[in-house]
């Protein structure tokens, strides 16, 4: 029951830093492109920004950990992760996240 939850504590944290990151990001360049100049909108670009950092990051870390997944899978996630990191992070948590974190607590 433990590791069941640990997967889904796992799982959240990823979604939950990637739809931060989306809405943030969405936001402050959507205020930048109708020109709304306020401190708020710098600060939801960083937020946004750094909330980018952090699922790149995470999704890294649960890749790496891994132990269902070759070595040449972790290399092209992390890869895939660093250059494309929306793209990589939207395919991840579509196929990849279940089967790559899923395994590791079981």
């Amino acid at each position: 029951m433990k590791k069941s939850f640990e997967f889904m504590k796992a799982y959240n944290y990823f979604k939950i830093v990637f739809s931060i990151s989306l809405i943030f990001t969405l936001f402050g360049a959507y205020f930048k492109i109708i020109h709304i100049y306020s401190n708020w909108t710098a600060v939801l670009l960083v937020v946004g920004l750094l909330a980018t950092l952090g699922y790149i990051v995470l999704g890294i870390i649960e890749v790496q950990k891994s132990k269902r997944i070759s070595s040449a899978e972790k290399l092209m996630w992390t890869v895939g992760f660093i250059s494309f990191g929306f793209l990589t992070a939207f395919l991840y948590l579509l196929n990849g996240q279940k089967r790559v974190v899923s395994q590791q607590y079981k």
